[in-house]
């Protein structure tokens, strides 16, 4: 049954706020590639759900996961994994908000299906579910669309949103909450990622349905640093004896510092190796980096010759990231310039000492690198310069902060057991072979 509120809430979203936006995406696509390539996809992600699902079986469950990109998708992966593990003959379909997402991840061990998540109307939510039936609907982190939680909510698949986060401003808590509640009603259960984040979802859920559960992402970077160990990403010869800085994730904003910075830093560490990852490795950002140190060899990662020396390496490839911080002593993680940091847990993992900008309010895990001595916020091309020279001219400091940030790491593992363990208790209770994967599993 419908409220009144949640009634009036989808009447203006559908009559006035969708239309809206949709619009807009239009309007950007004949400007933009990326919003072109994701409104195109959107006109036939059913048509390739409907072919993909010919082929199968009636007999496997389905699943539904959706991110908003690439960077929320990896964070859940810890799940899908042991997911799969529960439920072998599971078939898992991922939709995409942003095009890193669908573009960048290819159907593998965890997942069977990729596509854009079509457009928030309620006739397409309500094909979706109708094609897929899936057993549930599960969303990462925040990105949640009014008609597809509403959607599955009438077809009967209980929705699960993980790594919950819900920035708790004034301008949510004064407009956006009221008409909100109703939308977070509907979620079967709400992983919140931390003790702030379950604040900020408290008067919006119902208590037994909001789960402090912790992060999976946590699992991920774990489950990283334990596969770059088996598969190197770089030519040993090329960083074994050489004090590596890897900068990843690095925007315009950010580089206005980071340049400057790192020509001081030559100076003092000459034998630097320094390795640049933008955020958006387009061909215009990478001939932007490699032109930025006159003086200086600067290759790119795609044009690596084993046996070079460069002082710089440009990677022009996207997923690789992560591999790389395992050949770093220090890391720069980028976005603390811009919107906010992007993923510092990464090199942490490592056992690195990681700096980063000052906005990074979106990540707690920030406060907790810089309250364990491990991570280190810098406001400016000045500040940044005398960090990383202390780092890389005092071994002590760096292992010790080092060690820290792999502490803080471990100390928060665990999110993903405790999450599946609800789901599969929760669909325990609708279908039996969900029952039995619980109690092989928890």
């Amino acid at each position: 049954m419908i409220s009144l509120g949640e009634g009036l809430f989808l009447l203006v979203y559908n009559l006035f706020v969708l239309p809206v936006l949709l619009a807009g995406a239009h309007l950007l696509a004949v400007v933009d590639g990326k919003f072109r390539r994701g409104v195109r996809g959107r006109y036939t992600c059913l048509r390739r759900l409907k072919a993909a699902l010919a082929e199968l079986s009636e007999s496997r469950p389905r699943f539904l996961l959706h991110a908003a990109s690439m960077g929320e998708f990896e964070h859940v992966r810890p799940f899908l994994r042991r997911l799969k593990q529960a439920v072998p003959d599971c078939w898992v379909a991922v939709t995409f908000f942003s095009p890193s997402g669908f573009e960048n991840v290819r159907p593998d061990r965890e997942v069977d299906f990729t596509m854009y998540l079509p457009f928030d109307w309620p006739w397409t939510m309500r094909r979706l579910f109708a094609l897929l039936r899936p057993r549930a609907l599960f969303i990462s982190r925040y990105d949640v669309w009014p008609n597809q939680i509403w959607l599955a909510y009438r077809s009967g698949v209980p929705a699960f949103l993980l790594n919950a986060s819900l920035t708790p401003t004034r301008f949510h808590r004064a407009l956006l909450r009221p008409f909100l509640r109703p939308l977070y009603h509907r979620f079967a259960t709400i992983f919140a990622a931390s003790d702030v984040e379950a604040a900020a979802f408290a008067d919006m859920v119902p208590g037994a349905r909001l789960v402090v559960s912790g992060d999976t992402k946590f699992e991920q970077v774990w489950w990283r640093r334990e596969q770059a160990q088996k598969q190197p990403i770089l030519p040993a010869a090329l960083h074994r004896q050489r004090p590596v800085l890897v900068c990843g994730s690095i925007w315009p904003e950010d580089a206005v510092h980071l340049l400057p910075a790192l020509g001081r830093l030559w100076e003092e560490v000459p034998d630097l190796l320094v390795v640049l990852c933008p955020h958006e490795p387009e061909a215009e950002q990478v001939r932007r980096l490699l032109a930025a140190f006159p003086g200086r060899e600067a290759v790119v990662f795609s044009r690596l010759d084993p046996a070079s020396q460069p002082d710089v390496l440009v990677i022009d490839r996207v997923g690789i990231l992560p591999l790389l911080y395992a050949t770093a002593r220090v890391a720069y993680v980028g976005g603390g310039f811009k919107q906010g940091v992007h993923n510092i847990l990464e090199p942490a993992a490592y056992g690195i000492p990681v700096l980063f900008g000052p906005r990074h309010r979106n990540a707690p895990e920030a406060e907790w690198l810089k309250v364990a001595g491990a991570g280190f916020v810098v406001t400016g091309s000045a500040d940044l310069h005398q960090s990383l020279r202390r780092l890389f001219n005092d071994p002590t400091f760096r292992d010790r902060a080092g060690r820290q940030a792999e502490q803080v790491v471990k100390a928060h593992l665990g999110a993903t057991a405790k999450i599946l363990c609800a789901v599969l208790d929760r669909l325990g209770r609708q279908h039996p072979a969900a029952a039995g994967a619980q109690r092989r599993s928890c």
